[in-house]
């Protein structure tokens, strides 16, 4: 082998390291781009739970009989509620409950249904979905 051919050969490996060093690392980039990107999402959650937790520990006792107040208060206790930095809060009152809606920035949205009969701070037959004897109408 002359010197050429190991120059030449020489260049080759450097070269092959060299793409396969970038590969590795866009690998390693994106693999803890998903990893970030999934604490984010179980950060989400955690705080739709500690919301939950929030609203029971705040509103321990039935507030009313008409499902409508008991939802005005979730709401106005759960606008209130420390928030994490960086998380966007919706609340939608619907019916006999509402959503709750948080969104992180480049993170799907995460939501749950507060239904205050389900939470006892309500009686189940109040709800507006509800006949006069508690049952579906």
């Amino acid at each position: 082998m002359n010197f050429a051919e190991v120059l030449v050969a020489a260049l080759l490996l450097a070269g092959a390291s060299s793409g396969s060093l970038q590969i590795w690392a866009a690998a390693v980039a994106a693999s803890r781009g998903a990893e970030l990107g999934l604490e984010q999402l179980v950060e989400l959650d955690g705080a739709l739970l500690a919301a939950e937790q929030h609203l029971q520990q705040a509103l321990a006792a039935p507030l009313a009989g008409d499902c409508s107040l008991a939802v005005a208060a979730m709401a106005a206790e759960l606008a209130q509620a420390p928030l994490a930095a960086g998380l966007e809060r919706q609340l939608e009152p619907q019916g006999g409950g509402l959503w709750l809606r948080l969104q992180a920035p480049g993170l799907p949205q995460r939501q749950r249904w507060l239904d205050a009969a389900a939470m006892g701070f309500c009686s189940s037959s109040s709800t507006p979905e509800a006949g006069g004897d508690g049952t579906p109408g």
